[in-house]
Order: structure tokens, then sequence, then C-alpha cells
């Protein structure tokens, strides 16, 4: 499957629409200008990256920035964080890591972040390629952390208490980075939070380090920013250990941090002891396409229609089609390419130049087909299951516009986190994504009548 950006303009085949189509954000400057949508960025409602990046400034050469960036998976996170170090790039450097693919996901400890973040500040520091010098760390700082680790840290990393003896070499430094990302059967203790405590110590002391070196060399602050805390294989339950238990440890790091997180943590039941305080969460919202009485909103599908001129040529895909594809996607980029993806390729099986009626409805209903598999029952465990009726009943209310729906709840986080409850603009208003509307009126009038609005109606 391609992974990179090889072509930079809107496809003019649907064989290299595969190429225009790719879910992953942009992050070159020229990426940027040939396919981000400022009619997206606007439709949003309030800049929230604008609120951010003033609060990142203020904090340049002083004390350290922390902060929380929410969304939902699709929802061009990543991208807006591209133009961010973008605009920023004289001030700050970012060293952006994936805890999804750099941490075992399925046993989230809070350690493995803190030493992954040791390990990529050194190695970053340390790199021609990255920092654009090397060999400038003190040999006291690696003397630190090799210490630290052979008093603590040897079993649990997955190493061997000889190889620590010629120091912290860059194959030691690759080999922890590696044991991160495995299930590990080595002594997994239970440590205390003193010991907790002195391993933040150690990452504030690294960043110090590597920052002063950054200074004096390019006049920037590194900045860790730390992504895909929503990706499948990272179990709710350890996210929510990882921010609210360890609220207090988190509030110790000195470093310049931003977190990339699921939107619907805002509304666990002890959300409010989430570290760093509500004004340092910047959710960046979903683009309406239906407005809070079920009339398309021109703002947003317009925007989305200008995201699809810059992927895919307007002589493969008439307005009226994209309009409705625009529609079913619910407004997040993500379901979109999926949608125009599934359709250029059934449109490519037909021996087709360009996308039709029948491609469409074959994209539309697969990803209908997906959203009415996310209504089944959910078990967190025996005595605390999501059923279907509370599904529905949740989304039944959010559709009516029932402020008590808002209120933070198990259903509603769950919600959030399938996308099938999407929020919007500043205000926070919640509305139910257009193929979960459909499912909805499937349901014979009990949660919403048939010919009631909003919904594709595209069958």
């Amino acid at each position: 499957m391609q992974t990179e950006y090889t072509l930079l303009h809107p496809a003019r085949t649907l064989t290299e629409a595969a190429a225009t189509l790719l879910k992953r954000p942009l992050e070159t400057q020229e990426q940027l200008e040939a396919f981000y949508s400022e009619k997206y960025g606007r439709a949003r409602g309030i800049d929230r990256f604008a609120h951010l990046r003033v609060e990142l400034t203020r904090c340049f050469q002083g004390a350290p920035f922390h902060g929380f960036i929410m969304g939902h998976p699709g929802v061009g996170k990543s991208t807006e964080i591209s133009r961010l170090f973008l605009k920023v790039h004289e001030k700050f450097r970012a060293i952006r890591m994936s805890a999804a693919e750099e941490i075992y996901p399925g046993d989230f400890r809070v350690q493995d972040l803190l030493w992954l973040t040791i390990v990529r500040m050194i190695e970053a520091t340390d790199s021609p390629v990255v920092s654009g010098f090397s060999g400038k760390l003190p040999a006291s700082l690696l003397e630190d952390v090799r210490k630290e680790l052979s008093q603590h840290w040897v079993e649990t990393l997955g190493l061997r208490a000889g190889e620590l003896e010629g120091g912290l070499s860059v194959p030691l430094l690759a080999k922890i980075r590696f044991n991160l990302k495995l299930q590990r059967t080595e002594k997994t203790a239970v440590y205390s939070l003193p010991e907790l405590a002195d391993l933040v110590a150690l990452v504030n002391l690294v960043f110090d380090a590597c920052n002063e070196v950054l200074r004096q060399e390019k006049k920037q602050d590194w900045i860790l920013v730390i992504e895909d805390f929503e990706k499948h294989g990272i179990a709710t339950d350890s996210l929510r250990r990882l921010f609210v238990d360890n609220s207090l440890l988190l509030e110790r790091l000195k470093c310049h941090l931003l977190f990339v997180i699921p939107v619907g943590l805002a509304y666990i039941d002890d959300a409010e002891r989430m570290p760093y305080g509500r004004e340092r969460q910047f959710v960046v919202p979903d683009i309406p396409v239906f407005d809070r009485n079920h009339e398309p909103d021109p703002g947003g599908v317009e925007a989305l229609l200008d995201v699809i001129d810059r992927r895919i040529d307007g002589a493969l895909l008439e307005k009226p089609l994209a309009r409705r594809l625009a529609i079913a996607s619910g407004g997040n980029i993500r379901d979109l390419f999926d949608l125009l993806h599934r359709a250029s390729l059934a449109a490519e099986v037909r021996e087709a130049s360009r996308i039709e009626r029948q491609d469409a409805l074959e994209a539309i209903q697969a990803l209908r087909g997906s959203y009415r598999q996310r209504l089944g029952e959910t078990f967190f465990d025996a005595t605390n299951s999501i059923t279907i009726q509370d599904k529905l009943a949740k989304l039944s209310a959010v559709y009516r516009g029932d402020k008590a729906a808002q209120i933070a709840d198990k259903v509603l986080y769950l919600l959030l986190r399938q996308r099938m409850v999407l929020q919007f603009d500043g205000e926070g208003w919640f509305g139910v994504h257009p193929l979960v509307v459909d499912l909805l009126k499937e349901q014979g009038g009990d949660y919403v009548k048939p010919g009631g609005p909003g919904g594709t109606d595209f069958q």
C-alpha cells in the first residue's frame, strides 16, 4: 500500500486517485500548498490552533507548555499540527512520537512513555539529520541516564545488566526503543510513586540538557508531541489510567509537551482530574454538513467540496455526486477519503472512466454497513456493558438536541470514540453522523421517523 504522497495535483484518472486519497496527514509545505483547504479550516468555527499557537509562543524560552489536542480520528489533527510547527519553526522544533506505534498498546504503562521521551530526546539532539548537529550532549547526562537504567529498569525494559557496562550507546538506545514496542514477559514490577517521580525528574534533566544544546545551536526549543492515542488497540481504561491516575506525575514534567488524544476523554466521568486544566485542552471540532435543525450546512458542504476538488479532477466526479459523498462523510476527512476511494475503485472495476451514481452508492452502503456493525453491544466487563438500546436511545436524544444527552457518561464517551456522535464549532454542540441517522430511520420510527430530516437518504 502506498504510504507517501507522490502526486501533488488533483488526480486526472481513476488510477491516479489512489495517489491523492492517502489517509495520511499533510506534513510538508509542498503538500499543504497542493491539498490543504483553507475553507475546511474555517468551517470548523473558532480556530483553536490559533489559540494554541499564541499560548505556545508565550512559553518560548520560558515556562513549560503543556497541552492536549482532542478530536476524532480523521478530523485533521495531525495536518493542523504540521501547519502549526511550520508557522513557529523559528522558535520550536518538534519531536513527534506515535503512542500506538512506539509503545506496546496492549499493556500501556506510564514508565514506558517516560522512557520513550528520554530516548527520543537524546536521539534527536545527537542526530545531524534531525537537529543538524551531534556530539554536543554532556557525558555526565548520559551517565546519569545509564545509572538510572542500571538501578531500576534493566529487566523492565528487556535489557541485560552487562549491556550497560559500555555506557549509553546508540545500539542500546535502539534496543530500548525496539523493546518498548513489544509485549514483554520480563519483570513487570509495580513501581512506587517515589520511583516514578525519580523517572520524571530524569525526563526533566534530559530535556533541560537537550533544550540547552538546541538553544545554543539553533536558538529553538524542543517540544514533544505524542500522537495516536486514539488508534485501535489502545484500551480506553489504559488512557484513563495514564492521564487521570498519573495526573500529578504528568504535571511535574518541565518539558514542552503536547498530547494528541481522543475527544471522548473530555467526557469520561473523572475528566476534571485530567492534568493541566481545561484551558489547555484544544478541541479540533468536526465539520458540520447539517445544522442543528438538520438542514444542509452550506459552509461545511462547500468546504468538503473544496477538499474533493483538490484531490480529484472535476471530470472524474460530477458535483451532485460529490455533494452526496460529502454529506455521507459527516464532515470527516477519513470517511470522505474512504468513500472516494471505494467509489473510484468500483468505477475502475467497471472499466469506466469516471465515478457514477452506482459507484457512489456502493461506497456509501459499505461505509453505512461499517457504522451498523459499531451499533452492536459493547462489553467493558460482565456487569458494565453498553447495549444496542443504550446506544440507540442516546443517539436519538442527541439527534433531537436533548441537552441532557450531552452530559458526560459512558455511552456518550463511547459514541464519540466511535465517531457516531460528532462535536461541532466553538459552542460544542453535538450531532449524529448522517450515516447513523440513516440507521436510526431503519428502526421503524422508534428513534427517528423514516421521512425525517438529516441522513443521506441515498439508497
